[in-house]
């Protein structure tokens, strides 16, 4: 093997074989969108990033009747605005949500290539092409979940082409140049208006700064302080806007006390137990949710006491929510029950851990993959779970997993060649 190459960032065979790997993606996924039955890509976020959209082109209001307290005459910030925003572009029409949705989905495999050849050591092919890069990059072309997200306006499926992008642009900010820490503060702001939550990535970019050791502490710093305040400058229209709408400070949505409480609230378990039994693909709310949930007409003065709430159903007993802690993480790196996506996934789950133990020599050119997996998967321990969250990560498995697959297929025609040549 070569040592590590970055093939791809310019042009050259690199950019032609992303291109390939983009256009093929982009056909399937347009082809998916044409056969999918209607019952199999349903999911009830969908419908209301679907309503938000509608709403928001049609009536110029930003909400939906699917979250509570189910009235357009209340202001609302409940979901972030970037899937409805993509949504939007299509004119919230369903042939633009298809063409959209593809069209990030393919864009998607395009950075798994990027990523990985920027990354990772890799066999090389004709005229130089990453053959590790390409792998990974059509893994995610065929990865069945993946043409299943690309039918579905969700945050995963936006994600899923934001994550890998971040990742990429954490490594090139070690570097030390403002351009690559400004690039990295866009691709946060712009992932932070989808999930919030990864606004809290911004210290382990500069942890992964530091551990690459290409920067002294000024530039790292320098760079940290750059990522931040572009990061800031993409979220702060919409802070503005809620403030605007809400008068309060909410930057981007109202979710953190309502998740918290259906995540580690006395419902919880009911939605988890569904889940590992199969019973649903989504969490279900217990029928004594409405007792235990806080109602009202105002969602902020709600989210704050749901959170209040859910602390301190937490605190009385500890053990509990360590206990329903695990069966979440458990969740989270599970299957759905749909045998295409158990196989895959457990296929995928394998090649990537054999890969990332093949290039561990190479660990802190890779730390930001690492950091972006453990903080995702860190985040059902205390909010919700399901398989369908994983997806964001995903990308950043299959670089290590084409990694794996492209090893096995050099061991397999090695031993072909063995057998095929005549012993003297």
């Amino acid at each position: 093997m070569t040592g590590p190459l970055v093939i791809g960032s310019g042009t050259g065979p690199g950019i032609r074989a992303a291109l390939a790997v983009f256009l093929l993606a982009l056909v399937l996924r347009l082809l998916f969108g044409l056969v999918v039955p209607q019952g199999v890509a349903h999911s009830n976020d969908a419908a209301a990033y679907r309503d938000i959209a509608s709403n928001w082109v049609r009536h110029g209001v930003y909400g939906t009747v699917a979250d509570p307290p189910h009235r357009l005459d209340v202001p609302y910030a409940t979901r972030p605005p970037l899937v409805p925003a993509l949504l939007a572009l299509g004119g919230a029409y369903p042939v633009g949500e298809w063409l959209i949705l593809s069209l990030v989905g393919a864009l998607a495999c395009a950075a798994i290539y990027f990523l990985a050849a920027a990354v990772l050591p890799g066999p090389t092919g004709p005229a130089g092409l990453h053959l590790t890069a390409l792998a990974a990059a059509l893994l995610g072309a065929v990865y069945p979940f993946f043409l299943l997200l690309s039918a579905l306006p969700l945050t995963e499926s936006a994600n899923t082409l934001l994550y890998p992008l971040l990742a990429l642009a954490t490594v090139r900010a070690a570097s030390g140049k403002l351009r690559d820490a400004a690039i990295c503060g866009l691709w946060i702001g712009l992932s932070t208006l989808s999930k919030p939550v990864i606004a809290t990535f911004l210290p382990l970019v500069i942890l992964s700064m530091m551990a690459a050791k290409t920067t002294v502490p000024k530039q790292w710093l320098r760079s940290g302080l750059v990522v931040a305040v572009v990061a800031g400058m993409i979220v702060l229209p919409w802070t503005l806007r809620n403030a605007l709408v809400l008068r309060a400070f909410v930057p981007v949505s109202i979710q953190f006390g309502s998740v918290l409480f259906q995540g580690s609230g006395p419902s919880a378990a009911y939605a988890v137990g569904r889940l590992e039994q199969g019973l649903t693909n989504g969490w279900d709310y217990a029928p004594d949710f409405g007792s235990t949930f806080p109602s009202g007409s105002d969602p902020l003065a709600v989210d704050q006491e749901a959170g209040r709430r859910a602390v301190s159903y937490i605190s009385e007993d500890p053990g509990r929510f360590l206990s329903l802690a695990w069966r979440k993480e458990k969740l989270f790196w599970s299957a759905y029950s749909h045998p295409a996506h158990r196989f895959s996934w457990a296929a995928i789950a394998i090649a990537a851990v054999i890969g990332a133990w093949i290039s561990r020599a190479g660990w802190r050119r890779q730390l930001p993959l690492y950091l972006l997996v453990a903080h995702t998967a860190s985040v059902p321990i205390f909010f919700t779970s399901m398989p369908r969250f994983r997806a964001p990560i995903e990308p950043l498995l299959m670089v290590w997993a084409g990694l794996a697959v492209c090893l096995a297929i050099e061991r397999l025609r090695g031993y072909v060649r063995s057998r095929s040549t005549p012993s003297d």
